[in-house]
């Protein structure tokens, strides 16, 4: 795997370890209400290769699914659109 892309995974599973600890909750916990087995968080928090899947389940249990998708520009809105739509939420507010 490319460089760029393990650092990226490792921040990726730092952060969520942190929003665990956060909450109060164990690995088996989230792991449990997840539907996922526990080594799937301990991979994910370490970094390590893991499925979409299983990011989407911890995200879920830690209320920040939509997070992701948010992350994503929509696709539906064409580019010239996008900074129209930003520049009109910024003078309305």
């Amino acid at each position: 795997m490319a460089p760029a892309i393990d650092a990226h995974l490792r921040e990726l599973g730092e952060r969520v370890a942190r929003l665990r600890l956060g909450r109060n909750l164990t690995q088996a916990q989230v792991a449990r209400e997840a539907g996922t087995s526990v080594s799937s968080v301990k991979r994910l928090e370490a970094g390590e290769n893991t499925s979409l899947d299983t990011l989407l389940r911890v995200l879920g249990v830690l209320g920040l699914e939509r997070h992701l998708l948010d992350a994503l520009p929509d696709p539906a809105v064409r580019p010239a659109e996008r900074g129209n739509r930003v520049r009109l939420a910024v003078g309305n507010g």
